[in-house]
């Protein structure tokens, strides 16, 4: 299951990793992020709308810890993703494709408060359905990944199989160490 709001909250997972930079204050990467989740076409982002990006992106992260923390989300939460939602007006189209149809939201301006309105829209889809059950964060803690954990049996700690992995070495490794 993929929720827009997760993979924008793991965007600051690349800070500390990889390339060691925020894939946000990038020109490039944000349009191709949204291009991805069928979002504009969008120009490249300014300065304040990256701003704007990084602001929301925080939020998020505080509102995913209080959930995966078993909190409710507070009025003042509410409000806020209420705020980036109401930021924008659309409008509904029906589309012929190949003798398929699909109803899509079309926004009335393609721009970055259009995105983050998608992004508050996906949290509060996440929110409200059952998936915020099983939202999890990655226990290697030089990850912290955010997941939604799709395991039979809900106990899964890691993002996949690489942390996964890592943690068992470095258990294996540090009981090897006091013996």
């Amino acid at each position: 299951m993929d929720f827009l709001c997760i993979e924008f909250a793991n965007s600051s997972w690349y800070i500390n990793h990889k390339t060691f930079s925020d894939p946000l204050m990038d020109n490039e990467w944000p349009v191709k992020f949204a291009d991805k989740w069928d979002i504009g076409p969008l120009p490249s982002p300014g300065r304040e709308d990256r701003e704007a990006l990084i602001k929301m992106r925080n939020q998020l992260s505080l509102l995913f810890a209080a959930l995966i923390d078993g909190n409710s989300l507070t009025r003042e939460a509410i409000d806020l993703l209420n705020s980036y939602m109401a930021d924008t007006s659309f409008r509904r189209q029906l589309y012929s494709e190949n003798g398929r149809l699909e109803l899509q939201d079309v926004p009335e301006t393609s721009s970055w408060s259009w995105f983050m309105a998608e992004v508050a829209a996906s949290f509060s889809r996440l929110c409200s359905s059952n998936a915020v059950n099983n939202l999890k964060e990655c226990q290697n803690p030089e990850c912290k990944w955010l997941f939604i954990d799709e395991s039979k049996s809900r106990n899964r700690k890691w993002c996949d199989d690489a942390c996964s992995s890592l943690m068992k070495v470095r258990r294996f490794r540090q009981k090897e160490k006091h013996k």
